[in-house]
């Protein structure tokens, strides 16, 4: 069944907290946010990570505020809310594939 070999890379602890860090002092601050780190807020969001270093008032903000900005944001955001809706696409089929496959 498994056809391909799977490595689990770990980040260092400095690594995570400069991750976090970037992500406090853009979207949680009322400054300008690069598209780098609304992606990866975005996809640390979606897949649930943050949650382990974000409160849950954190958490609400961001989500939020990333909504904002897509909203708001023109053309040079088209990119990543195409790449939102693909993870979302995603997600969706493999959510159900997992329950296909359990019935």
């Amino acid at each position: 069944m498994f056809l391909f070999t799977a490595r689990r890379y770990v980040p260092s602890a400095a690594a995570k907290d400069r991750i976090v860090q970037r992500i406090r002092a853009e979207p949680l601050e009322n400054g300008p946010v690069t598209p780098q780190t609304a992606m990866l807020a975005m996809m640390l969001g979606m897949s649930k990570p943050l949650r382990n270093y974000f409160s849950e008032y954190e958490s609400r903000e961001l989500k939020a505020r990333l909504q904002r900005m897509h909203e708001e944001e023109g053309e040079q955001w088209e990119s990543i809310r195409l790449i939102r809706k693909a993870i979302e696409e995603i997600d969706a089929v493999m959510t159900t594939v997992v329950v296909t496959a359990s019935v």
